[in-house]
C-alpha cells in the first residue's frame, strides 16, 4: 500500500508544484474514494504531503529568481497562518458534532466540486472578467485568512481557489498566481499541523503511510518547481484547467459513492 500512496503523492505533488494547486486539492478526494482512512487521518496525510512539497517547491523557486510579491505575499502568509488555525477548529468542531463519515465527506466533496466548478468558470473567463488589483496589508491579510480557513476546512491545501484568487484580486498571471500559492499552502499546512501537534498529538493517527507520501511529495516538489519554470503561461493555463475538471469529476464520484 506504500506504493500506492508514494505514487498518488509524486503525481498530484508534481501537477500541484507546476499550476500551484498543491496537490491536496487532488490527494484529499482521491483518498476518500479508497476510503482506507477516516477523515481526520486523510486530513493529516493531506498536510504532510503537502507542506513537504511546498518546502522543497519554494527553495526550489528562491533560487531561480521566480517572480512574487514580496509586499503582498507576507500578509497573506500570515493571514493564512490564522487562517489555518479557524479551518482546523471548524473541521474538529464538525467532526465532532457530525457522527456519520459519509456526511462529512459528502459535505466537503460538495463544497469542493462548487468551488471548483466556479473557479473553472473564472479561469475560463477571466478575459471578460475585469481584475481587481488591491493592495496593503490589511486586505492581503483578510484574504490570507479566507484562503486558509477554506483550505483547512477541506484538507485541500487550496491551490485552485488561491489561484483564482490572485489572479482576479491582485491582478496575477496564472503563472505568478502558482508561484504565490505555494508560499500560502506552506504557511497554512504548517499552522494547521502545529495545531494538530499542541492539541491531539499525532500519535492518535495511523501515519504508516506518511514516510512513503512525504518522499513522493519531496520529489514531486522538485521535479514540479522544474517543470514549471520551463513551462509559458498558456501550458500552465492548460494544466491547471485540466486538473480542475479531473477533481471536479472525482468529487462527483465521491458524492454519488457516499449517497449509494
Amino acid at each position: 500500500m506504500c506504493v500506492l500512496y508514494f505514487l498518488i503523492a509524486i503525481i498530484t505533488t508534481t501537477i500541484g508544484a507546476i499550476t500551484g494547486v498543491g496537490g491536496g486539492i487532488i490527494i484529499k478526494p482521491v483518498l476518500d474514494i479508497f476510503a482506507h482512512y477516516n477523515t481526520q487521518t486523510i486530513a493529516v496525510l493531506s498536510s504532510v504531503t503537502l507542506f513537504s512539497m511546498a518546502i522543497v517547491s519554494i527553495i526550489k523557486q528562491v533560487l531561480n529568481k521566480s517572480e512574487f510579491n514580496i509586499k503582498i505575499i507576507i500578509p497573506l502568509a500570515f493571514g493564512s497562518i490564522g487562517g489555518g488555525f479557524i479551518g482546523q477548529s471548524l473541521l474538529n468542531i464538525f467532526i465532532a458534532n457530525i457522527e456519520s463519515q459519509s456526511i462529512i465527506v459528502l459535505s466537503q466533496n460538495i463544497i469542493l466540486a462548487i468551488l471548483i466548478a466556479l473557479i473553472f468558470f473564472y479561469t475560463i473567463n477571466k478575459d471578460k472578467i475585469a481584475s481587481k488589483n488591491i493592495g496593503g496589508i490589511i486586505p492581503s491579510i483578510i484574504v490570507g485568512i479566507f484562503l486558509g480557513m477554506i483550505s483547512s476546512f477541506l484538507a485541500i491545501g487550496g491551490g485552485p481557489l488561491n489561484v483564482g484568487i490572485f489572479m482576479y484580486l491582485f491582478s496575477y498571471n496564472l503563472k505568478t498566481a502558482a508561484i504565490s500559492s505555494i508560499f500560502i499552502i506552506l504557511f497554512t499546512q504548517l499552522s494547521k499541523l502545529s495545531l494538530i501537534l499542541f492539541t491531539t498529538g499525532f500519535e492518535v493517527y495511523d501515519l504508516s503511510v506518511a514516510p512513503a507520501m512525504i518522499i513522493g511529495a519531496i520529489t514531486g516538489g522538485f521535479v514540479g518547481s522544474k517543470l514549471s519554470l520551463s513551462f509559458s503561461n498558456n501550458q500552465i493555463i492548460y494544466t491547471f484547467n485540466g486538473v480542475q475538471i479531473l477533481v471536479f469529476l472525482i468529487c462527483v464520484v465521491n458524492v454519488v459513492l457516499q449517497l449509494i
